[in-house]
C-alpha cells in the first residue's frame, strides 16, 4: 500500500513504509557522544533516527515528575513523534499533569535497552489520530534534532536534553 507519512529514509530520500514488527533489529550498536550514569546522548541524525525506526516501542522517564510510561514511535524526520502506548499510559500522563504543558521537559528515553537523554514537548498536537485514547502526537527531541516548523535546532530542547543527561538517571 502507498504511504504518505513523515517517516523519512535518508538513504533513499523518500518516505518509508509503515513499521513491520518482523523487521526489528535488536542488535543495533549505538555509540555515545557523552554520558552521565548510564544515560547517553543520542545524535538524532547520526544514529537516532535509524535506531528508533528499528525499535518503535520505547519507555520514557519524565525527570520532573519521576513518572515512567511507555510510548510508541509513530513518525518524524526532524525528531520523534510519539503517542502513549496504551490507554493506561495516556491516563498516567493526564493523572500526573504531564501532558498539556508547553514547557520542554527533560526525559530519559529507553530504546532497545539503552537510556538516552531527550526533551519532550508534552502537548498532543497534529491533525492525525493514531489511536482512540490520545489526540495527536507528542515530540521527543534528541541531540541535534530540529523542529518541524522552523527546521532549526531548538535551544530549549537542547537545554532540557542537557538536564536529562546530568540527572544521573
Amino acid at each position: 500500500p502507498e504511504y504518505s507519512g513523515d517517516v523519512y529514509d535518508p538513504n533513499t530520500g523518500s518516505d518509508m513504509v509503515p513499521f513491520d514488527a518482523g523487521q526489528v533489529d535488536t542488535t543495533v550498536n549505538t555509540p555515545a557522544v557523552s554520558s552521565s550514569g548510564s544515560t547517553q546522548t543520542l545524535d538524532w541524525y547520526g544514529v537516532g533516527f535509524d535506531l528508533i525506526n528499528k525499535n518503535k516501542s520505547i519507555t520514557i522517564y519524565d525527570i520532573n515528575s519521576g513518572i515512567t510510561w511507555s510510548a510508541t514511535y509513530i513518525n518524524g524526520k526532524n525528531h520523534a513523534d510519539v503517542i502513549p502506548a496504551s490507554q493506561g499510559d495516556a491516563q498516567t500522563l493526564i493523572n500526573n499533569k504531564i501532558t498539556g504543558d508547553y514547557v520542554r521537559r527533560p526525559v530519559v528515553v529507553t530504546i532497545a535497552g539503552q537510556k538516552y537523554a531527550g526533551s519532550m514537548y508534552a502537548v498532543g498536537h497534529g491533525d492525525t489520530y493514531y489511536c482512540n485514547y490520545f489526540s495527536g502526537v507528542m515530540c521527543i527531541h534528541f541531540t541535534g534534532s530540529q523542529t518541524h516548523g522552523s527546521q532549526k535546532v531548538d535551544s530549549d530542547h537542547q537545554n532540557a536534553i542537557g538536564q536529562a543527561l546530568q540527572s544521573g538517571f
